[in-house]
């Protein structure tokens, strides 16, 4: 119940990084994170989840991948990632 939670928060993240990151072509990682974080109530480990899928999303832009792929990437790493936060 807790990682199907988490994964849904991680996706809501990478979804909003992306939008954001489609109408602001010129933003910074920074810049798109504050959004990120800004835009959600979610504290402590669903935070973390948020943070780490948001920043996962933007690398993978950063090299070129579809939102897509990157989405796809993020869903097929989430276990991973929310082992590393439990950690």
């Amino acid at each position: 119940m807790v990682n199907e939670k988490i994964k849904m928060v991680m996706l809501k993240a990478v979804s909003r990084a992306l939008e954001y990151k489609k109408k602001n072509v010129e933003a910074e990682m920074d810049e798109i994170m504050h959004h990120v974080v800004d835009s959600s109530e979610e504290r402590g480990f669903l935070e973390m989840g948020r943070i780490a899928a948001a920043s996962k999303a933007l690398k993978y832009k950063e090299i070129g991948l579809n939102d897509k792929e990157i989405i796809r990437k993020i869903m097929l790493e989430a276990d991973e990632m929310i082992m590393n936060i439990d950690r």
